[in-house]
C-alpha cells in the first residue's frame, strides 16, 4: 500500500475523521478564507442576526429588497430590460403589491443556457466574475456567474442553511439527488425496492471510475452499490432514478 493510500485509509476512520473535520473547519477554513481575501464567516453571522429578528420585520425587509433587485435587473440586465419592455412590466408597482412579481416568468435552466451573457448585469460584464457550473442532478448543467460579493454571500447561505438543520462544518457528507416531482412512483414493493441502495454516478471526463469507487468505500464503509452511467444516458437516468453527478476527485 502506498503511503498516500495509507493516510487516506487512516483519515477515513473515527476519531481521526472527526479531528480532521475540526481542524478543517476551525483552522484551515479561516486561514484559506483570509488568504483568498474572501468574507464568508462574517456574512454567516449577519444571517444569524437577520433570522433572529421578528418575522414581520424580515417580511418587510424581503419585500423592499425584492423591489430593489427587480428594479436593478430591469435597468442593468439586458434580458430583463427587454422582457419588462415586451410584457409592460413596471417594477415600481412591487413597492405596493409584491404579488405583482407573479407576472414575471420563472427563470429556468433553459432560459439561462439560451440567453447566456444577456443575463449578466452591465456592471458584471465590465468587471471580474466567477463561473460556477451547476451539478446537473436535475437536468443538463449550466453556468452561473457571480461577482466576488455574490460568491461570498452564496457560500454563507450554504453554511447557514446547513447550520440551521444541525449540520456542523466539521462533518463530511454525501449528497444524493431526489426524484423529480413529475416522476410517477410504481406500486410497492417493486424490484428496485428490494435492491440494496444504489449510488448512480455520471463521472466527469477523465475521472477514474476505480478511484471514485475506492474513495466511496473508504469514507462510507457501510456500503451501497455504485453504478456508473454514461453521459448519453444522463437525462434518462436523471429523470427517473436517484442520481448523482460527481466531479473529478
Amino acid at each position: 500500500m502506498k503511503f498516500s493510500e495509507f493516510l487516506d485509509s487512516v483519515s477515513a476512520k473515527p476519531p481521526v475523521r472527526q479531528l480532521r473535520g475540526l481542524f478543517s473547519a476551525h483552522v484551515a477554513y479561516p486561514v484559506a478564507e483570509r488568504m483568498e481575501k474572501r468574507h464568508i464567516r462574517g456574512k454567516v453571522a449577519d444571517l444569524r442576526r437577520h433570522y433572529a429578528r421578528p418575522f414581520s420585520e424580515r417580511l418587510a425587509l424581503a419585500q423592499r429588497r425584492t423591489h430593489e433587485i427587480v428594479a436593478y435587473a430591469g435597468a442593468q440586465v439586458p434580458y430583463y430590460r427587454d422582457l419588462f419592455k415586451r410584457i409592460g412590466f413596471d417594477p415600481a408597482k412591487l413597492a405596493s403589491d409584491p404579488r405583482y412579481l407573479q407576472d414575471l416568468p420563472y427563470l429556468d435552466k433553459e432560459i439561462i443556457r439560451a440567453e447566456g451573457e444577456r443575463l449578466l448585469s452591465d456592471e458584471l460584464k465590465g468587471g471580474p466574475r466567477h463561473e460556477r457550473k451547476t451539478g446537473g442532478s436535475t437536468g443538463l448543467s449550466c453556468m452561473i456567474y457571480y461577482d466576488q460579493e455574490g460568491l461570498d454571500h452564496s457560500a454563507a447561505v450554504v453554511l447557514y442553511a446547513r447550520e440551521a438543520v444541525g449540520h456542523t462544518r466539521s462533518r463530511s457528507e454525501l449528497h444524493f439527488a431526489c426524484r423529480f416531482p413529475d416522476a410517477q412512483p410504481g406500486r410497492w414493493p417493486t424490484r428496485e425496492d428490494l435492491k440494496p441502495p444504489t449510488l448512480r454516478i455520471v463521472p466527469e471526463p477523465g475521472a477514474s471510475e476505480e478511484q471514485i469507487r475506492q474513495r466511496i468505500e473508504q469514507f462510507w464503509p457501510e456500503g451501497f452499490l455504485v453504478e456508473f452511467v454514461s453521459a448519453d444516458d444522463f437525462v434518462r437516468v436523471g429523470r427517473h432514478q436517484k442520481f448523482r453527478h460527481l466531479v473529478h476527485p
